[in-house]
């Protein structure tokens, strides 16, 4: 491939750059201002979530009471969150439904005597722990007693995402089938708890009712969606934009440099505050777009040995949820490639070796695979589909970006 293929720009991402405080301090000071100025001009607004600290266990407690509420054994609100969530969770009917909170560390459960609904919360981002998933559905099976096929699992994100490779294998996964179910609070939890304030039975219980506006106005103001708050987000990216003197002279990858390097100097001092958020927005925006520029010049690119270049049947950008490159190899039909492919946007990175006619030339899949197990380390779930398939579970692709560079390097060089 060529030297200036944007990849080597991305490896230079890697290199850290010396703390400049002072500098960072006034970029602080400034967008503070800038924060407290916008904010003055959103309508008023009081929400009781918003005056206190609200943790991923304070979200799954309301949810879980929430869904707890039932009238002569009617659980409407349980109804119509599984209505909401859409097949195969809208045909399920729970007699005598359990509703549990924290309970053999499992953030909500929905059960019966014949299944179980394991709901993981992820709003405020927590890391996933090693087999975290699996544990809790070994726990349904021989704990509890609940056939594999009667266990189903919604991980639950702020606005997406879903279970690492860590926490939930591919394997398991894939046995789940449409019982794993990724969910956002951007679009099913705040869909759900408009359409509950819209029940009559609801409206007549005034606390309630107001407990259900108040948490769907705490997530609104979470993701930005209050009255005001999109162009406020906007403004604000823009000043950010500014106060770091970023404009079309300066390149991509320095501008990203830039702000990773803020992040890291000063991460404890924003830790409190709502820039954080903003330079995560702001990086992720850049990131985006070198990762979408590499994509184009690749798929100009001619490599010895592969005879085509093209993006998965998935339209969205390199480095996005479920984006993905695909090689294929010469003297192989087009059924088979090497897939280089985002599970999770920006991270949760699949190499694979995908083919669905595995035997048109063996030699060749054994050297590949060979060369495969020799980078990134053993096959980790073979089957005919995916002769060769590996998560690389990694926070930022561009923390790791030598990664794609030993891609390159050693299988297409």
């Amino acid at each position: 491939m060529e030297n200036k293929n944007p990849i080597k720009i991305l490896i230079d991402l890697k290199k850290l750059f010396q703390a400049r405080i002072h500098q960072y301090l006034d970029i602080l000071i400034n967008f503070k201002n800038k924060y407290e100025e916008e904010k003055n001009k959103l309508p008023y607004n009081l929400n009781l979530l918003d005056e206190v600290k609200v943790y991923e266990n304070n979200h799954s407690k309301i949810l879980g009471k929430l869904l707890q509420y039932n009238k002569n054994d009617d659980y409407i609100i349980l109804n119509k969150f599984l209505e909401h969530l859409g097949k195969p969770f809208e045909n399920l009917e729970f007699i005598k439904p359990e509703i549990t909170i924290e309970e053999d560390r499992i953030d909500i459960r929905i059960s019966d005597d014949t299944k179980s609904i394991i709901i993981e919360n992820k709003i405020n981002n927590a890391p996933d722990r090693k087999k975290q998933i699996e544990r809790y559905i070994e726990n349904e099976q021989e704990k509890r007693g609940y056939d594999f096929k009667n266990i189903y699992v919604l991980y639950l994100t702020l606005s997406g995402g879903g279970a690492s490779e860590k926490s939930l294998s591919k394997k398991i996964k894939r046995k789940l089938e449409d019982r794993y179910k990724e969910i956002t609070a951007f679009e099913h939890i705040r869909g759900w708890l408009k359409s509950l304030l819209e029940l009559e039975e609801i409206k007549k219980e005034n606390v309630l009712y107001s407990a259900i506006i108040q948490y769907k106005d705490f997530l609104d103001g979470l993701l930005y969606q209050r009255e005001g708050e999109e162009n406020m987000k906007y403004t604000l990216l823009k000043a950010l934009e500014e106060y770091f003197g970023f404009n079309e002279n300066i390149s991509v990858s320095d501008k990203i440099k830039k702000l990773d390097d803020f992040d890291k100097t000063i991460n404890e001092i924003i830790s409190e505050v709502q820039e954080e958020q903003f330079i995560y927005e702001l990086r992720k925006k850049y990131l985006l777009k070198l990762l979408e520029d590499f994509e184009s010049q690749l798929l100009k690119q001619k490599i010895e040995g592969i005879s085509k270049i093209e993006k998965s049947d998935n339209l969205k950008k390199f480095g996005e949820q479920y984006s993905g490159i695909n090689f294929y190899p010469e003297n192989w039909n087009d059924d088979f490639c090497i897939s280089l492919y985002f599970d999770d946007e920006l991270s949760s990175f699949f190499i694979g070796i995908g083919n669905y006619n595995y035997d048109s030339n063996p030699k060749l899949a054994d050297k590949l695979i060979k060369e495969f197990n020799k980078i990134f380390g053993d096959n980790e779930e073979p089957n005919p589909e995916w002769p060769y398939g590996k998560y690389i579970e990694k926070d930022y692709i561009y923390n790791n970006i030598s990664l794609i560079e030993e891609i390159e390097n050693g299988i297409f060089s």
